[in-house]
């Protein structure tokens, strides 16, 4: 693995995708509903595959809030990872956006900080 300047778009997907699976093999159905995660010009896209059924248990106004934890913490790999990402989007296979936050307010949901204050 790089260190925090150099991380390629495959480590922050691998990432994500290793967050996502832990939490589908833990029994968490939104998780568990991820069918593509894609990472372009430092935006990570998931796509989820959720029926109404499980929309109506998803406890996120924003799913990006959900899928962000990758990078929400104040830890060094959340850090390493962030360092090469500047949004996250989530979506339905059709486009329909599931909400987007940039890392700096997933940080903030997460650690409770601005990214500034990081450093």
């Amino acid at each position: 693995m790089s260190d925090a300047q150099t991380i390629t778009p495959e480590e922050v997907r691998e990432a994500f995708a290793a967050f996502l699976k832990e939490r589908a093999d833990a029994g968490v159905l939104i998780a568990q509903a991820v069918t593509d995660i894609t990472v372009t010009h430092r935006v990570v896209r998931i796509t989820f595959d959720l029926n109404e059924s499980l929309m109506s248990i998803n406890p996120f106004e924003n799913l990006a809030q959900f899928a962000g934890q990758p990078i929400a913490f104040r830890n060094e790999e959340c850090a390493r990872v962030r360092a090469g990402v500047d949004s996250v989007d989530t979506q339905l296979p059709d486009g329909t956006s599931l909400g987007a936050l940039t890392a700096a307010e997933i940080y903030k949901l997460g650690a409770g900080l601005e990214l500034a204050d990081e450093k």
